[in-house]
């Protein structure tokens, strides 16, 4: 029979059933996909948060603290990212189920859904729901429905739960020495490590730091009070330390006093030093090539003489030189020139009387020479492994054993130094019987600490100097202060005499950079430490310009040239007669200025044979005049007649404002140092503050007057 035009014929079943098969088949992969991988990350990490907050997580189940603390932080959150998953495709699966009723078998064998193709379709399957089935296809609904409502809800309030909040941790300083700064450093990432609790929180931070200063210098400003001193420590350094951790406890002792004596001059209290117990020692060593050591060792009097004094009886300066660091500014090198001049008779054991300059003159003499600007043992190993005599085996240096021994494995040394530190492996140790050692200190700098950070200081200290550190006890540190204030006073009057006068730019170009005018107060700086230790040392300070006028000339004479020059200078660091405020660089005017001065003056203490007279300008050389500004041919002939009087340019920064070029390169010195002899610039390294000043005060002390 015919079916009636208007009337639908029977669907192609083939065509139904790819079409049901290919959806069914698709339903059923992303609704098992997304189920399997909601609830496996669910029990994961529903595990994570068990496991963390028993404690069990800390037990190095999961990779680092990094890790837990990410995953207690990020819990409610997938908590509730997968929760809600499972919720919404389930309630989707119901919808399919009912509308389609081509489920997956779970979800058809959970509703009781006959899967008889032929019963498909809407108009089927809502008539097979009728009655009790369609009742129950709601109340199990309703069942999931609210199951997951609840445990959605659960995750809202763990929501709320301070999972993982990590309070700011307490943040200390320490200051070191160049050479104990990889040490600290070492320590201070074990104590932090230590700190952090089970959550991951780090409960402190430790910075640990070093600056190339002389001693001296930094003595004196680590326990200066007052708003001034405060000010210009911040200045040259940064932020004043928590810790301070120097050589020995003579440097507590020196620091303490000359706080003392400087800030109540000032009218302001000191800042308290708390000398606490010993982090580490390390011992003096003299290290000698491997045949002088073998003959050393056949002495009679290998075991009560200083090294030095053997090596010297199996070979002579010009066979085995032996060098040692900068004394200002290495702790171990001072404390080595302290044993020799005890040996020598030039200091008593109570420090008192200054020694005989002669003797310590002699002593210099042979330890002095290029070695002396080393400012660390690890700089001046690296320098003695780059000579040639090192190569030969012909070298000895004064050191500290740890120095020696950690040179060879150490991965933070200039690739120069790691190319040649093989040449040292040779070397062979004499330590020096009865001699002090470094103690590494802990001592700590008032600057009312509380609460949090009180504590973390407190526990700083106790890590170090009991569990954590080497322990040891500190000197007595009267006498041993005394004595080493006795080797400084030898060590510079050893040095020579010098006449040099300061001259220092303080124009705006010089405040352009911040970086400029610290190097500049740098080299000041180190000009004034030295001239303290030495009393045959005369220095005075100008600054330039006088005056805000754009052509003008003047200079301001801070400091008259004298012996007492340095502790003038030392006065002036913090208040604005150093600061750069004026326009003007009246950079020809000055010199002219200065070496007429310094030849008007004549001889000084030295007498018609003292030393040479040097005029030093620290100037970054940009800027001029705005009239009226001396020709070259003018300062050639005031240089001419001053004879005598040697001209050094420190020049710091570059060739412009912005600091690009070499220092020297700035046309005005360039003009300068090309047409008037005399005159040469020394351009300022500022890795290495104050070095150019050290090396300029050297060869100052070495020219005589003709």
């Amino acid at each position: 029979m015919t079916p009636d035009a208007g009337t639908e014929g029977p669907p192609d079943p083939g065509e139904g059933a790819r079409g049901s098969r290919w959806s069914s088949f698709l339903r059923w992969l992303s609704f098992t996909t997304l189920l399997h991988t909601m609830l496996v990350n669910l029990l994961v990490l529903v595990a994570v948060w068990a496991f963390t907050e028993t404690g069990v997580i800390a037990q190095s189940v999961w990779p680092g603290p990094q890790i837990r603390h990410l995953l207690r932080d990020y819990f409610p959150v997938l908590l509730i990212a997968a929760v809600g998953g499972i919720w919404v495709v389930s309630l989707g699966a119901v919808y399919v189920t009912v509308r389609h009723g081509n489920a997956p078998q779970a979800v058809r064998a959970l509703f009781k859904i006959d899967a008889d193709p032929s019963k498909r379709g809407v108009a089927r399957e809502a008539e097979r729901l009728k009655g009790s089935r369609r009742g129950r296809v709601f109340v199990s609904g309703a069942v999931v429905f609210v199951t997951l409502s609840l445990l959605l809800s659960g995750s809202v309030v763990a929501l709320n739960r301070p999972f993982g909040d990590c309070a700011p941790p307490a943040d200390l300083i320490a200051l070191t020495t160049p050479d104990n700064e990889p040490t600290l450093e070492r320590r201070a990432r074990g104590f932090a490590q230590a700190r952090t609790g089970a959550d991951g929180c780090r409960q402190v931070h430790v910075t640990v730091f070093s600056v190339d200063t002389p001693q001296q210098d930094l003595r004196r400003g680590i326990g200066a009070g007052g708003a001034r001193a405060v000010r210009d420590w911040a200045i040259r350094h940064g932020a004043l330390p928590h810790i301070w951790v120097p050589d020995t406890g003579a440097d507590w002792w020196i620091a303490q006093n000359a706080a003392e004596r400087d800030t109540r001059a000032d009218g302001a209290e000191p800042t308290a030093l708390r000398l606490g117990g010993s982090t580490d020692e390390d011992e003096l060593v003299l290290a000698v090539p491997p045949g002088q050591a073998r003959a050393m060792r056949k002495s009679d009097h290998a075991d009560d003489r200083h090294p030095f004094d053997l090596l010297r009886d199996v070979a002579s300066p010009a066979e085995v030189p032996v060098v040692r660091a900068n004394p200002e500014l290495s702790g171990a090198a001072l404390l080595h020139m302290l044993e020799l001049y005890l040996d020598d008779g030039l200091i008593r054991q109570g420090g008192q009387a200054e020694p005989p300059r002669a003797v310590a003159a002699d002593i210099e003499a042979e330890l002095g020479g290029d070695f002396v600007q080393a400012g660390s043992e690890r700089d001046l190993l690296c320098r003695a492994a780059a000579t040639g005599r090192a190569k030969d085996g012909e070298i000895a240096v004064l050191t500290t054993r740890r120095a020696l021994r950690s040179l060879p494995t150490a991965s933070d040394v200039p690739p120069e130094c790691a190319r040649n530190r093989g040449r040292l492996r040779e070397l062979q140790e004499f330590g020096v019987e009865g001699a002090s050692v470094l103690t590494y200190p802990f001592v700590e700098i008032d600057r009312g600490a509380a609460g949090a950070e009180a504590g973390e200081l407190a526990a700083f200290r106790s890590f170090l100097t009991g569990d954590g550190g080497g322990g040891g006890s500190v000197e007595r540190v009267g006498d041993f202060a005394e004595q080493l204030m006795q080797t400084r006073l030898a060590y510079g009057a050893s040095s020579g005499e010098s006449e040099v006068l300061l001259a220092l730019d303080r124009s705006t170009s010089m405040g352009m950079e911040r970086d400029k005018y610290e190097a500049a107060l740098a080299e000041v700086g180190a000009f004034t430490s030295a001239a303290e230790v030495n009393r045959r040392d005369r220095i005075g300070l100008w600054t330039f310009p006088a005056g805000p006028e754009r052509d003008d000339t003047g200079v301001d004479p801070v400091a008259p040239l004298s012996a007492e020059g340095a502790a003038r200078i030392r006065a002036a660091f913090g208040t604005s007669a150093l600061k750069p405020r004026y326009e003007a660089t009246p950079l020809r005017e000055v010199i002219s200025s200065g070496v007429r001065s310094l030849a008007e003056a004549g001889p000084g203490a030295g007498g018609g044979d003292g030393p040479e007279p040097v005029l030093v300008v620290i100037t970054d050389g940009v800027g001029s005049l705005s009239r009226g500004a001396m020709r070259q041919s003018a300062l050639e002939r005031d240089l001419a007649a001053a004879d005598g009087v040697a001209v050094r340019i420190l020049a710091v920064g570059g060739r412009d404002l912005w600091n690009s070029g070499a220092p020297c390169e700035v046309p005005q010195i360039e003009a300068i140092v090309r047409g008037a002899g005399g005159v040469e610039c020394v351009p300022v390294d500022a890795g290495a503050p104050g070095s150019a000043a050290r090396a300029l005060l050297d060869d100052a002390r070495e020219r005589r007057r003709r």
